[in-house]
């Protein structure tokens, strides 16, 4: 089973220099337009794709993901590796104004 790494330096999302954490998608899934699987579909994402992780609802069900290509999307929290570090801190997703 392919595992979490650590991927180059450089966020954008914050506009801040600090560690990008990709991880493989583990099964086929779509990227949705926001977390929920009611919203429009973006993308889709098979099994093997490395996506960078952005942020995350608050109860870590769905995570904010760009894909090879540079989209933004989310997944569900179920299409990733269960085993991915306690220690690495992907942000909670705020709000929009």
């Amino acid at each position: 089973m392919p595992t979490p790494t650590l991927g180059l330096p450089l966020n954008p999302l914050h506009g801040s220099a600090s560690t990008q954490l990709t991880v493989t998608v583990q099964v086929t899934t779509t990227m949705q337009h926001n977390p929920s699987p009611h919203t429009r579909v973006l993308h889709s994402l098979p099994a093997g794709t490395v996506v960078t992780l952005q942020t995350r609802t608050s109860d870590g069900t769905w995570y904010s993901v760009t894909n090879p290509d540079g989209q933004n999307g989310w997944v569900p929290a179920s299409v990733l590796p269960d085993d991915m570090p306690t220690t690495w801190h992907v942000p909670v997703a705020q709000p929009q104004p």
